[in-house]
């Protein structure tokens, strides 16, 4: 199994120098190898409309420029919920470890995150975060999305429009992450909503072909619009609805 694999060389991540913790995380010492099961990717500018329709673009995701920055469009309304969603620059890896920590030298969270620097590749490429996993001590990874995680509510109320740009979303991922990679890193495919049919077109359905090991689901209610919800019974014979 992956799992004893990964003790077997559990001496090789536990010898490498943690970039993030100065004390390292010794798997040898812990007995068991270490696993992430909250690591993020930032997506590409593409991941949500390479696989996408574009006449579907006004009901699901576009880009646009306003006043020289760049913003998606999620069902027709501009999204600032990220102040760039290109992700280049970003916030430097590590700014808030002080202030999560009881922030005793009492930085200010909002100045460490504008301190921007270009994106790195392994924010982005499967190959250079195994390189990052080396470094941090790991042995895997759980691997999440970033603006995947929040652009379902803004659309949800075209349940349609979320399968779509959801099952764009999953094939672009399965392009650039996969689901599995190495063994070292497991990537979750995005499950999505039934459409009025009742018939979901979740393409996490088809992932298990392609290894997937999990999904992102969200906890909530269905949302349905006005013509997605079933029949009202008709009167039987019986005089019973």
């Amino acid at each position: 199994m992956v799992a004893n694999r990964v003790c077997a060389r559990s001496s090789h991540w536990g010898s490498r120098e943690n970039v993030f913790y100065s004390e390292g995380m010794d798997a040898d010492a812990l007995g068991h190898p270490v696993i992430d099961a909250d690591n993020h990717y930032y997506e590409a500018e593409d991941a949500f409309t390479r696989h996408l329709d574009p006449a579907l673009g006004p009901r699901c995701v576009q880009w646009a420029t306003i006043d020289g920055k760049r913003y998606h469009v999620l069902g027709g309304r501009v999204s600032r919920a990220v102040s760039n969603a290109t992700f280049d620059p970003v916030s430097k890896p590590g700014c808030l470890y002080d202030y999560f920590r009881g922030n005793a030298a009492g930085v200010n969270p909002l100045e460490r995150l504008r301190d921007h620097e270009p994106i790195r590749p392994e924010y982005r490429d499967a190959d250079a975060r195994l390189h990052t996993l080396d470094d941090q001590g790991l042995a895997g990874c759980w691997l999440f999305p970033t603006l995947g995680m929040i652009y379902e509510e803004p659309l949800r109320h075209d349940p349609e429009a979320v399968c779509h740009t959801f099952r764009a979303f999953n094939r672009w991922l399965r392009d650039d992450w996969g689901f599995v990679h190495a063994d070292r890193i497991f990537v979750a495919p995005t499950s999505r909503w039934p459409t009025r049919s009742g018939r979901s077109r979740s393409w996490s359905g088809r992932s298990t072909r392609v290894r997937a090991r999990s999904c992102c689901a969200r906890r909530r209610p269905t949302p349905r619009t006005a013509s997605s919800r079933r029949p009202t019974p008709t009167s039987t014979g019986s005089g019973r609805a």
